[in-house]
Order: structure tokens, then sequence, then C-alpha cells
């Protein structure tokens, strides 16, 4: 009898997602304090128990980190088994404020961020703004610590902005974060939050939509972060990689900047199955998906460079 159940002791247990996304909560809470991080889960289940949005699965955890403390709980994820998640080249160039990693014991992706989109104060600034109201969610038995119910609105307003246009899961989270509740005193600190963390220009429509008075910002947007979202704003699916190749150009050290050009140019083979992993896996194939996207890409050239000029010299436009 003890040599069957220890048999069946040794056989892996298999996660379903939701029950991985569950303790892996709990669990990248309890690796970041061991390495002395602070950390915040974002999005997920706790938007639906904040009454937010409707109950949806994830596949994933995001937590939030201050910016110092990005690279040590990154690197303590990968001391405890994970691995970041393989991303073309641009991902990797470009500046980015996100890592994900993935494991094969987990069902599920954890997302590390070092800053969210939308949030034009400086990074630092802002994670001390949600850190500072931040409560406890308990999640497997653990207690976490997740933004409170006004914070996480800007949080989910701000990820469905992004792709509101190209998803429909995203328009029906803004759909139902506008049929959400709020008492006047999270109208209030909506409104505070929104200055504080210099959102409510690209939250205008959402703040206005819930019926929020925002107040003037009170810390000023960092330049280079403001710049950016401004000219994304301008862009679309069709320019965007485009200003992301420039990024990477402009990012990059002196001796590097030739092999960025380069894979602009002409992807690898590994980079076009990352990006398009149903073309057909042969020469003629690949090299006409190159040149469709080299062409896409000087096309989209003259707007990408009007938006970044327009931008820095403040140029108004009609």
């Amino acid at each position: 009898m003890c040599e069957s159940i220890n048999r069946m002791v040794r056989q892996p247990v298999r996660l379903s997602t939701s029950e991985g996304v569950d303790l892996a909560n709990a669990w990248v809470t309890r690796l970041a304090r061991s390495v002395g991080a602070r950390a915040l889960l974002i999005k997920g289940a706790a938007l639906h128990r904040l009454q937010l949005r409707q109950p949806r699965a994830s596949s994933d955890v995001d937590i939030l980190v201050p910016p110092e403390d990005f690279v040590k709980v990154c690197q303590a994820l990968i001391g405890a088994g994970w691995q970041e998640r393989r991303v073309s080249f641009l991902l990797k160039a470009a500046p980015n404020h996100s890592r994900s990693f993935i494991h094969a014991d987990w069902p599920c992706d954890i997302d590390v961020h070092s800053h969210y989109p939308g949030f034009l104060a400086d990074p630092s600034t802002v994670f001390d703004t949600l850190w500072a109201r931040a409560e406890i969610e308990r999640f497997a038995a653990q207690d976490c610590l997740r933004p409170d119910r006004p914070s996480s609105a800007l949080i989910l307003a701000l990820h469905s902005l992004r792709s509101a246009e190209g998803f429909a899961r995203h328009r029906q989270e803004l759909s139902e974060l506008y049929k959400a509740p709020f008492a006047p005193a999270e109208h209030a600190a909506i409104g505070m939050l929104a200055a504080l963390t210099a959102s409510a220009e690209p939250l205008d429509a959402v703040l206005t939509t819930l019926g929020v008075d925002t107040l003037p910002p009170s810390i000023p947007a960092g330049r280079p972060i403001r710049e950016a979202w401004r000219i994304q704003v301008g862009l679309n699916g069709s320019t965007m990689g485009t200003y992301r190749w420039m990024q990477a150009l402009r990012a990059a050290p002196l001796t590097q900047k030739p092999t960025v050009l380069w894979r602009a140019i002409w992807p690898t083979d590994e980079d076009l199955l990352l990006i398009r992993p149903e073309l057909p896996q042969d020469r003629r194939a690949r090299n006409a998906e190159r040149r469709h996207r080299l062409w896409k890409g000087i096309t989209a050239l003259p707007r990408v460079v009007w938006s970044i000029w327009v931008n820095k010299t403040g140029l108004k436009t009609k």
C-alpha cells in the first residue's frame, strides 16, 4: 500500500491554467519578498473581484515592480528555473517595459513590468503612488498586495485603450468599466491618481465618460516617456513597427547599429517564424514576406518621421 502511494506521489502533477495562475500569484509575491523587492499584482482576477470587469480566465500573472527592483526580480525568476519567453530581435532591441517568463512545470507566464505604459510620470513616482494605496488580496492562502480599486481602474483603462481598436475583448472591458459603480470618494481618488501619475492626458476620454473631474498634473511628465506616448498615439498597426525599429536603432550602441539596421531590412528565419508562425517554411515564401515587410516599413517611414518631428518641435497640426 505504501509503495503504491509513493508511486502516485512521484507522478508529475499537472496544474490547470486557473490553478497555476492562482498559485503563481502567491509564489511570485513570495519570491519578490525573498529578494527584498516590492511587487504589486496587477490586472488578473482581482479586477472582477473589485467589480471592475466580468470574470475572465487569465493565462499569465502580471507584477509591477519599481525600476530599481526590475533586474533583481527577473534574475530571481531565472534562478528559480524560469526562462524568458523567446521574442523577436526587435522586442529585445527596442526599449521595453516588461519581460515575460515561462516554466516547463507551470501552465502560465509571469510578466514582470518595470513601469506601465500610459503612466507618464516618472516610473518610480508612479510605483510609490500605487504602493501607498495598495491593499491585500488573497491568492492560494497567501496575502498578496495589489493596487486599490481606483488605481486598478486606471490600470485597466490604460491596458484596454492600448488595443481597443483591434480587440473586441478590450472594447468590452472598457464598456464594463464604464458601467462599474463608483462612490464619490472613488471618483475623487481616480482624478487625484490620474494627476499624480500623469495619466490624465492618455485617459482623457475615459475619465470624461466616468464623470471624473481631473486635476492639473502635480508631477511633470518625464519628457521621453510623454514624447514616446504621444508619438505612438498618432501611429497605428501599419506604422508602429517602423517606429519601434527606429527606437531600437537609436538605443543601440554605435557598434551594434549596423546589425540592428540589417535585421530591420532582412529579418532572420527565426524572427519570421516568431512573427508569422503560419508562414510556409520555404525560401520563396520567406523572401516574399521579407520584401513585403521592407516595403511596408519604407512606406510608413515618412509618417513616423513626421510624428517624431511634430512631437519634438511642439508643432500643432489640425
